[in-house]
């Protein structure tokens, strides 16, 4: 999940809803320097966007494609995290409304 200087990677509550306990450091999982890379750029791709969408003057707001393709990348990621972190990690991916921890849950 997204948040400005976050990680990306987030602890869920207890009790089932989508909302963040605290982040996660990356260290933290057993993941490899590339995808650690590919998380702090995705990171950083929706910061840009919502600064565009926000608070930029001279740049064009957003597109629907362009936030398309960090939701792309975001399911690319998590498939990632789940493949490199292994079975010992339940990995999941923030939706509107829930937490995907499953494919047929996106």
């Amino acid at each position: 999940m997204f948040d400005y200087d976050s990680s990306g990677l987030w602890s869920p509550r207890d009790d089932g809803t989508p909302r963040a306990l605290g982040m996660v450091d990356a260290d933290e999982l057993p993941l490899s320097d590339a995808t650690k890379a590919r998380l702090a750029a995705w990171v950083q791709r929706c910061d840009d966007l919502n600064m565009r969408k926000h608070v930029a003057r001279d740049e064009p707001a957003p597109s629907s494609g362009e936030w398309r393709a960090v939701d792309d990348e975001a399911i690319d990621l998590w498939r990632a995290l789940r493949a490199e972190a292994g079975p010992e990690w339940e990995i999941g991916l923030r939706r509107s409304g829930s937490i995907a921890w499953t494919e047929d849950e996106l």
